[in-house]
């Protein structure tokens, strides 16, 4: 026998306490009669209902009360074993994992948005089997292809650079590991969907893409960068450089992709221009010769709920039907008011669940009444759905309630729409949750880094909203931050000056009698001192995200005559302001 939800077994604590309670009435009920009433005149004079029914009635309530908490914890003992047919395609993503792609020219980072469109193409497969394949400048299979999504999902988010100890892009050996995987799953419908920017060191893809062609599987490219590019930050601090000591910058090599495409007749799309490419490339792989593969066997547990509840209702039944006795005159119809409080208690158990479904919270009058948490749990919820806004309304909130993490996630997951406006929004928005979780920052390390990615949002933001004034202001303000951060980080230790420890020792004492030693004495005090917090200041009263104007005033009574846009649903100001107000953007209307 197991539970389910054994969590409710803590509600049969309440049965002790509800016996104490009762008998403890009992006994005040008879020494308060006893204060009013002679004993010997109690028979003839008091009307109440008998001693024994009423602990019986209160017997039943109670009992009802404990095997309604059983109930709950949902009782289980013995399954029924299940096979799922599986009817669908194969599909094999590869997650391109090189350094290159730790480059922020997509925010946060391309890795993060290639791991993110390959989620949401997994959820737009729901009947196909999947696998997942790490590429460098080597590769192999993560996942191997199976219908069981969540376990491919969890293989995706433990992706990382680094991850193939081998440096560079090497598409070719992505194409034959697929081929190689596909070699042991039979015939059908087969897809290879790669996700990479490009830079491809070893030449090979396009043969490679023409033998997996030759092979009937199909190819998808989608390119993952920008054709401006970016350099490429380390996770310790700066940036790579090539054997000349340059930085280099990485750029989304699209002639490489397209040479790739046409040796395979492949599609090949570009992630964060026009719309997402998951839905595209779902509907075409769904026009691939799905087959039948062997099914996965699932156990599906015997719930014995019933019985506890079953009892339960009985003896609730019986306790509010049961006809009253009184003390000396025989049986009285039972008036309502001597329901045991046990019942009600019961009674409120049972409705829980359907109340709970019933109760829908609208998030956006959530958000508008302050109730930021159940804002954020609906919006969270519509985002499974995959649509960018709720994404970004469910940033905004978490944004309230000051969850940074959160914010960034749902943030950089609205970053994928095809909505330039919703993109500017989100890029800025997102800025503004790395600053201020960087102001939380007790390591100076993680704080700079949260301050520079926080730069490089704001960079993007104004790339697609050139005139935004806000997002140029704040730009302005964490990059102050993050110089007064520098500062203040003591310099580490000069290799050349070695002394002895005695000559140390001699050093220190000195400067002890002589504190002016250094011109004024406390300059490594002040050296590590806070920064000030100076107008501008993204820690100060010029806190990001109250410098954005109302995304929703913009524009207004055009985008009404349209009959609503995208961008006043997605960004619309969560309180009332006049057009140039300066107001952080709150969720948008749904449509």
């Amino acid at each position: 026998m197991t539970f389910a939800t054994p969590t409710w077994f803590w509600g049969l604590a309440a049965v002790p306490v509800l016996v104490w309670l009762f008998v403890r009435a009992e006994r005040l009920r008879v020494l308060a009669l006893a204060e009013l009433v002679a004993p010997r005149l109690q028979a003839l004079l008091v009307r109440g209902a008998a001693p024994w029914f009423r602990r019986t009635v209160a017997l039943f309530g109670i009992a009802a009360l404990g095997a309604t908490a059983l109930a709950l914890a949902r009782p289980q003992r013995g399954y029924v074993e299940e096979t799922i047919p599986s009817v669908g395609r194969d599909v094999l993503l590869g997650i391109d994992t090189s350094r290159s792609m730790l480059a922020p020219d997509l925010p946060p980072s391309r890795l993060v948005r290639a791991k993110l469109a390959a989620e949401d193409l997994i959820r737009a497969l729901p009947g196909d089997r999947v696998g997942l394949i790490a590429f460098a400048g080597s590769s192999f299979l993560q996942a191997p292809l199976t219908a069981d999504h969540e376990a491919v999902l969890d293989s995706l988010r433990e992706l990382d650079a680094g991850i193939i100890p081998r440096g560079g892009t090497n598409i070719g050996s992505a194409i034959r590991t697929a081929m190689e995987a596909f070699s042991k799953a039979g015939e059908g419908g087969r897809a290879l969907v790669l996700f990479t920017d490009g830079e491809e060191l070893d030449a090979d893809g396009a043969s490679a893409a023409r033998e997996a062609a030759a092979k009937g599987i199909r190819l998808f490219l989608v390119g993952v960068g920008t054709p401006a590019g970016s350099v490429i930050p380390l996770p310790g601090g700066g940036y790579v450089k090539d054997p000349s000591g340059n930085v280099v910058r990485s750029r989304l090599d699209e002639a490489r992709l397209r040479e790739i495409a046409g040796a395979a007749s492949a599609e090949w799309f570009v992630l964060g221009t026009g719309a997402p490419p998951a839905e595209r490339i779902s509907d075409s792989i769904r026009s691939l010769t799905a087959t039948e593969a062997a099914g996965r066997s699932q156990r599906t547990p015997l719930e014995q709920f019933q019985w506890p509840l079953g009892i339960a209702l009985v003896l609730l039944g019986v306790s509010l039907l049961l006809p009253e006795a009184r003390n000396g005159r025989g049986i009285a119809k039972r008036t309502g008011g001597s329901a045991p409080a046990a019942s009600v208690v019961v009674l409120a158990l049972l409705l829980l669940p359907a109340r709970g479904r019933a109760a829908q919270v609208d998030p956006h009058r959530a958000y508008a009444e302050g109730d930021f948490a159940a804002a954020f749990e609906q919006f969270g919820a519509r985002a499974r759905s995959g649509d960018p806004r709720q994404n970004f309304n469910a940033g905004t909130a978490a944004y309230r309630l000051e969850q940074w993490d959160a914010a960034e996630r749902a943030f950089s997951e609205a970053l994928a729409s095809g909505n330039d406006p919703l993109r500017a929004a989100a890029a800025y928005n997102l800025g503004n949750t790395l600053v201020r979780r960087g102001a939380t920052r007790k390591e100076i390390t993680k704080a700079r880094g949260d301050y520079e990615d926080a730069i490089r949002s704001y960079d993007h933001a104004i790339e697609l909203d050139p005139g935004s004034a806000a997002a140029k202001k704040n730009r302005a303000a964490a990059e102050e931050a993050l110089k007064q951060l520098k500062e203040a980080e003591p310099p580490p230790p000069s290799p050349d000056k070695k002394q002895k420890p005695d000559e140390n020792q001699k050093q220190e004492k000195q400067e002890q009698k002589d504190p002016k030693q250094d011109g004024s004495g406390n300059s490594s005090d002040e050296s590590q001192s806070e920064p000030n917090k100076e107008e501008g200041d993204p820690q100060a009263s010029n806190k990001p995200g109250d410098e954005k104007p109302g995304q929703g005033d913009r524009k207004g009574s055009e985008e009404k005559s349209q009959g609503g846009s995208e961008q006043e649903e997605n960004a619309a100001d969560p309180q009332p302001g006049r057009p140039g107000d300066e107001q952080e953007p709150g969720p948008g209307d749904d449509t």
